[in-house]
């Protein structure tokens, strides 16, 4: 948030020092938005590096999932935020996006204030204040993971309670728009309960619990009539994954 008031280009890139661009997929991108003004956020594929031995790995396979079920006419695909919706549930990283800048700036681009994961309201922002959103399996970046490094990816401690206040975040600006909540509501609490099984078995002993009542916290915001349709339309499993959550704290 600190840069964003600064860019001044027609085009945005957030980037992190750990990470390698891939120039020549930047420039087709470049190309491609010039040949589409409609679009205003390009979401493209990454890999990892991890460890000191430069493995090389893909994307994530819930990830991949995704990629595939969207580009099964080909690459890139075009869409306005609805018919790419399933991108919110995608990792949110914000190097894998070039963005128009003025059409954010406009739109009133925010990240979130946490320490952590202040990019995931970012993530959702991109896509959902898009006119069109296109998608390219291409590889724009190569994401440096070192598990014996100082990042804040590998960091579990009380920092990491802040990770369901970003989620918060999220779920504030779907309670602001009613008809984007019914429309999305799923995808977040998706996307949520996968970051809540990434985090909960890494924490450090102490946080488990102060960080399992915020999670609870978060699942009670829920609005009945989304938590009907979730159950009901969209994944049974999650919703009762959920609701467990809740009750297992009541006790018998």
């Amino acid at each position: 948030m600190t840069g964003w008031p600064h860019a001044t280009g027609r085009y945005t890139l957030f980037f992190d020092a750990d990470d390698i661009l891939h120039g020549d997929v930047l420039c087709l991108t470049l190309q491609r938005m010039e040949a589409h003004p409609q679009v205003d956020t390009a979401m493209l594929a990454y890999r990892y590096e991890r460890g000191r031995a430069n493995t090389g790995l893909g994307m994530s396979f819930e990830d991949t999932k995704v990629f595939r079920q969207l580009l099964r006419a080909g690459a890139p695909a075009i869409g306005t935020p609805g018919e790419m919706g399933a991108l919110l549930t995608v990792t949110n990283y914000p190097w894998n996006k070039v963005i128009r800048t003025a059409r954010f700036r406009q739109a009133g681009l925010r990240f979130g204030t946490t320490q952590v994961n202040n990019d995931i309201l970012g993530h959702w922002e991109m896509i959902v204040k898009a006119r069109r959103v296109m998608l390219s399996d291409e590889v724009i970046c190569t994401h440096l993971v070192d598990p014996e490094g100082p990042n804040i990816t590998n960091q579990f401690g009380a920092e990491r309670l802040q990770m369901l206040e970003a989620l918060g975040d999220v779920y504030d600006m779907l309670e602001r728009d009613p008809d984007l909540r019914r429309r999305e509501a799923h995808r977040f609490w998706k996307s949520a309960y996968r970051l809540y099984r990434w985090a909960r078995p890494r924490l450090e002993p102490g946080i488990a619990t102060r960080f399992d009542v915020r999670w609870r916290e978060l699942i009670g915001r829920i609005d009945l009539g989304d938590y009907a349709d979730l159950r009901l339309r969209h994944d049974a499993d999650l919703a009762d994954a959920l609701a467990n959550h809740v009750l297992a704290a009541q006790g018998p």
